[in-house]
């Protein structure tokens, strides 16, 4: 995947991967660059992380707010990279 910095240094993170790793306006990002020169960006999840509600079998996982809609095809692709 291609993106393209603008004039003001700026770059568009796409839709797929911003839905795929929950990134809403306002989440922060890491930037480095590595051994090789590449620059290396990771979100910075802690303070959004999914809450277990519930006890025994009437339990349930509460996604935190801005958290991507979790269709049957996104939960199939999660999973599939665990």
């Amino acid at each position: 995947m291609t993106i393209t910095l603008s004039t003001k240094g700026q770059i568009v993170v796409p839709s797929e991967i911003r839905a795929k790793l929950g990134l809403v306006p306002g989440c922060c990002l890491s930037c480095e660059i590595d051994a090789a020169g590449r620059i290396v960006l990771d979100p910075l999840l802690e303070d959004r992380k999914a809450e277990v509600v519930g006890s025994g079998e009437d339990i349930a996982l509460v996604a935190p707010v801005g958290s991507p809609d979790m269709s049957p095809k996104l939960v199939k692709d999660i999973l599939s990279e665990i």
